[in-house]
């Protein structure tokens, strides 16, 4: 008679029933639960601890490429900033929204992580391009900053078509009128907050770490011309 496939009314009806067990066992009566209401809390289980792993799998993947490519840890580490704060802006949203993990939303989340990755090595290669064509040495303050003035405005612009894009498709299915539809919700969110992290987060701490792996490596010359201009 269950109208429903929600895991979270399935584990409530079982936990009726497991509360129940005692009395009915003192009557020499065995309770059990059968049907699909098991079958569907344990797939659930299975598959919200699979991917809550592939979360963490997908970031140590992402992490090892990024750090190949850029030949930098810093530069992986960067990489993984705007991914981390598009899965936990998710997470907060299925929070205050009392939105369950389940196995639509876990999927989504672990998708959230690999979403974005793309958008931070548009913006690092391009900021290191153009710091190298502007003909920047280690600690050039100034030339850094309009090194990341010109990636924002060439290569953000393509970042933020590509989110915008991608998170129109998404937004059209909450109104499709079959049932809400959570990627139609959280893939938008997800692409947003990754883009934003990555045109936001990424441009601020390139020009407060100063990282080797775009400034390049500090030499003795470019120590003495540090040290002379602060003299």
């Amino acid at each position: 008679f269950v109208k429903s496939d929600s895991t979270a009314l399935a584990e409530r009806l079982i936990g009726v029933v497991d509360a129940q067990r005692g009395t009915f066992e003192r009557l020499g009566v065995t309770v059990g639960v059968a049907g699909s209401a098991p079958v569907t809390v344990a797939l659930n289980r299975t598959m919200v601890d699979g991917k809550l792993q592939n979360i963490v799998q997908i970031a140590a993947i992402i992490f090892v490429a990024a750090a190949v490519v850029l030949r930098s840890f810093l530069g992986a580490f960067l990489v993984l900033m705007p991914l981390g704060l598009a899965v936990l802006i998710n997470f907060a949203v299925m929070g205050f929204a009392g939105v369950t993990l389940g196995i639509g939303t876990a999927a989504i989340s672990a998708m959230a992580v690999g979403m974005g990755a793309d958008y931070a090595i548009y913006f690092l290669f391009r900021l290191r391009e153009e710091y190298r064509d502007l003909g920047g040495a280690y600690g050039d303050a100034p030339l850094l900053a309009r090194a990341v003035r010109t990636s924002v405005s060439t290569s953000g612009k393509a970042i933020c078509y590509v989110a915008a894009a991608i998170s129109a498709g998404y937004l059209i299915l909450p109104f499709s009128g079959y049932y809400l539809h959570m990627e139609g919700i959280l893939v938008p969110i997800a692409m947003v907050t990754s883009a934003l992290g990555a045109l936001i987060i990424l441009p601020l701490m390139i020009v407060g770490l100063h990282p080797g792996f775009i400034v390049g490596a500090r030499s003795t010359g470019d120590q003495l011309v540090a040290h002379r201009s602060r003299d």
